[in-house]
């Protein structure tokens, strides 16, 4: 896999995540606005929040109706960001209407803070400050991740795909404390698998490909191959295959549905190996 295709598949899944955090700070600050609680996140979008607090204020002289209209626009307004983080995943042009919709809400937090600040002379609010913090790192996020989906569009969709899953476990190791497989040791790079038995010094979580004849009719691996360009891993049938065939997943999902490929874990960049079946020895396959 090249490394710039990961690089950009990294930042768009980290776009995609700070996404959901707006998206989950928004859904408990509308719910606590509506119970009347005195506690308040700062990390959300501010339009919903302003609409239905105003909504409430209207209710008291102009009856529920007007709250439950400005209930339903409100969250209208987290579906938006919901279905942005939702259809992304396939068609990762929604993150783009996520940034719009997120320079709009940051456009109209800033005129509320211009005009508190006006009206109260406190230049210096923490809060404002902690806030103005989140809406920059939140559209670095968005603005970063629309980037990176523009520069994953000239690759081959199959390859994206696949750094997207490899980038997606990525963010999730980080987004758990770092949870990472290698460590540095005495200016060594040391392989760490979560697994002792695990043979291959690439990450379990690595995407390989595969084919539907393998993956969904088991059939027997007999083609190996470890591309130079890219380091990318292959494991195919016998069968002639073309690009509706291919499938992604893990390496360490391919090893545990054939250990024998094991033996080729130490196999060069640039090289490949068939055999007849499961039970035949592998041969190399390498042009010389």
């Amino acid at each position: 896999m090249q490394p710039g295709i990961i690089d950009q598949a990294v930042r768009f899944s980290r776009a995609r995540s700070n996404l959901l955090l707006v998206i989950a700070f928004t859904v408990v600050n509308l719910i606590l606005v509506l119970a009347n609680a005195d506690l308040f996140f700062l990390f959300s979008a501010t339009v919903p929040t302003i609409i239905l607090v105003i909504a409430m204020d209207l209710a008291i002289d102009f009856g529920n109706s007007v709250l439950l209209v400005g209930v339903a626009i409100a969250f209208a307004c987290v579906l938006v960001y919901g279905a942005s983080w939702l259809f992304s995943k396939k068609k990762r042009g929604f993150i783009l209407l996520a940034l719009i919709f997120f320079i709009i809400d940051t456009l109209a937090f800033t005129g509320i803070v211009v005009i508190d600040m006006i009206l109260s002379g406190d230049i210096f609010n923490f809060s404002f400050i902690i806030q103005v913090g989140f809406v920059i790192w939140i559209l670095y996020y968005l603005i970063t991740g629309t980037s990176a989906w523009l520069k994953l569009r000239k690759y081959d969709p199959m390859v994206v795909d696949a750094a997207s899953k490899e980038a997606e476990a990525e963010t999730a190791q980080i987004n758990e404390q770092r949870a990472v497989n290698e460590v540095f040791a005495d200016g060594n790079n040391v392989q760490i698998s979560s697994s002792i038995d695990f043979p291959f010094a690439e990450s379990e979580n690595v995407a390989v490909f595969t084919c539907v004849h393998v993956l969904e009719q088991s059939e027997d691996i007999c083609y190996v191959s470890h591309n130079e360009g890219d380091g990318a891993w292959q494991f195919l049938c016998k069968r002639e295959h073309n690009m509706s065939d291919a499938r992604v997943i893990s390496l360490k999902e391919i090893y545990d549905r054939d250990t024998s490929i094991g033996s080729l874990a130490d196999m060069p960049l640039g090289s490949s190996a068939v055999r007849e079946d499961r039970l035949s020895i592998w041969m190399d396959n390498t042009l010389k």
